[in-house]
């Protein structure tokens, strides 16, 4: 019984040491990384923020004349250590927003109204959080909504015998008051210049159109298949049943 005890007392400390060791071996390491940073990236960081502050105050007094790409360049400087000190990665994201948002407001507030892939484009660039953006999204999908309702309406009446320009002005009008332009709003008025000069004996004009699917249809086809799969189940079960009681007389 003694000798189990000691034995037991033995296992304990073995397992006690091998967990000392563990933890020796991350305060060494945890150590390592502290000497590291302070000794060796600190030096870094500090200069690389001193230098940062030299190209901010430069571009506050140059402005226009300042190449906005340097600010990119030294947001991109920091990569060693950005990770390490917070003040380092909160300075990186300022270098990066700078741009952007001089990029965003020149678009945005320029003539003639920024175009649909612009927006997308820049917004894609983003650092911002999601909510902070979800007005210029608004925006495109809004473009978007229009896009697909008057591309289902316009394949519809470029297939009609007799053509409503009428209503295809009124897509139009829709769009010159959207605030972005689109490759499908071009093309819509360059179709209703080709409609309103054409011979009336030339067949009308062709516009490639692949108007998105339509979820009614979806539902349709759906549904419908969904009440053949029943029937046909329904059907299987009546045969079954006929089988059973012709094996049952």
């Amino acid at each position: 019984m003694e000798h189990y005890k000691l034995k037991q007392m033995a296992s304990d400390a073995e397992s006690s040491l091998h967990k000392g060791k563990e933890r020796l071996g991350l305060a060494r390491a945890a150590l390592d990384a502290l000497v590291t940073n302070h000794d060796v990236l600190l030096p870094k960081a500090q200069q690389w923020w001193q230098q940062v502050h030299v190209v901010l105050s430069q571009f506050l007094v140059e402005k226009d004349r300042f190449d906005r790409t340097l600010l990119v360049h030294w947001a991109a400087e920091c990569q060693d250590f950005q990770d390490k000190f917070a003040a380092i990665a909160a300075m990186q994201k300022v270098l990066l927003l700078i741009p952007w948002t001089i990029e965003a407001f020149a678009l945005l507030h320029g003539h003639p109204k920024p175009s649909y892939d612009a927006l997308d484009a820049i917004l894609r660039k983003s650092l911002h959080e999601s909510k902070v953006l979800l007005p210029l999204k608004g925006v495109l999908q809004r473009t978007d909504q229009w896009k697909s309702r008057t591309q289902k309406s316009v394949a519809k009446l470029l297939s009609a015998k007799k053509i409503d320009v009428a209503k295809i002005q009124v897509f139009l009008n829709e769009y010159l008051k959207m605030p972005l332009t689109c490759a499908w709003g071009q093309k819509l008025e360059s179709l209703l210049v080709e409609l309103e000069t054409r011979d009336p004996l030339l067949p009308p004009p062709t516009l490639d159109i692949t108007p998105p699917s339509s979820p009614v249809l979806k539902r349709k086809s759906s549904k419908s298949s969904t009440t053949s799969s029943k029937k046909a189940k329904s059907d299987n079960d009546v045969d079954v049943g006929k089988k059973a009681r012709a094996v049952v007389s």
